[in-house]
């Protein structure tokens, strides 16, 4: 089994990343719906929803949203809220996309990268750029992988409720590697993350064979100016290639 289809549905992944909150959600989603000036009603696909933290916010601010993600645990939380203008299902990101033609396609907190190969990453953004309207958009939201390279930290600790978690980190391959034990009251479990430590330069060799092309780049969730040292995010808007930005 691919680790990703046994760790996010997991409730070790969601107390892991809790730090990952709302108000951190918000502040990044307000500053995309202002730059990609979304209005009521426009389609939004949330590609690798999690649990719908950005799904709900999004559906909050008035607009059409549909959320896919792979891990049926976490689908069966997030359809909890699902209503009219906020869906959810179970899909796996390789696969052409649901629901027609989206205004917006954004892929939030490091959602990709996750493959073995570049085919099926490639295939991934064919998908995208099949379901984007015409003038739409697409948004990643990545790692910066020369920061993350710089500064890993090969053994890390934390406790959540009680929960233990001994984390392990190295670089194998250009992919970021996370061996992740749990102790549970006892009862010991094994995680892992393996994510490509992909560029900027990656990045627009991928686009150009899906067909899509870069229009800016951000370096954290004001949308401030990128800085491949500095930055903590690498953060990608892009549109069909074949269209004027």
């Amino acid at each position: 089994m691919a680790w990703f289809k046994d760790w996010f549905g997991t409730p070790y992944y969601k107390m892991l990343y809790r730090h990952r909150n709302d108000e951190e959600a918000s502040v990044f989603l307000d500053n995309l719906i202002a730059y990609l000036s979304l209005e009521k009603g426009d389609k939004v696909l949330d590609l690798a929803c999690g649990r719908g933290r950005h799904s709900k916010y999004l559906a909050s601010k008035g607009l059409d949203v549909t959320g896919i993600d792979l891990a049926e645990d976490s689908i069966a939380e997030a359809q909890k809220s699902a209503c009219e203008t906020l869906h959810f299902m179970v899909h796996d990101m390789r696969e052409p996309f649901p629901g027609g033609k989206y205004k917006a396609i954004i892929n939030a907190f490091t959602s990709f990268g996750y493959f073995d190969t570049e085919e099926e990453d490639i295939k991934t953004l064919c998908n995208v750029r099949n379901a984007l309207e015409d003038s739409g958009c697409f948004v990643i939201d990545y790692l910066n992988s020369t920061k993350v390279a710089r500064e890993i930290h090969p053994h890390s600790k934390s406790t959540c409720e009680k929960v233990h978690f001994d984390i392990r980190k190295h670089i194998e391959n250009k992919f970021i590697i996370k061996d992740i034990i749990v102790d549970d009251e006892g009862e010991e479990y094994h995680f892992s993350e393996r994510v490509k430590l992909l560029d900027k330069n990656d990045f627009e060799k991928y686009f150009a064979a899906a067909g899509l092309e870069i229009k800016a780049v951000f370096g954290n969730y004001k949308l401030e100016t990128f800085n491949e040292s500095s930055s903590e995010r690498l953060i990608l808007i892009a549109k069909k290639s074949n269209l004027q930005a």
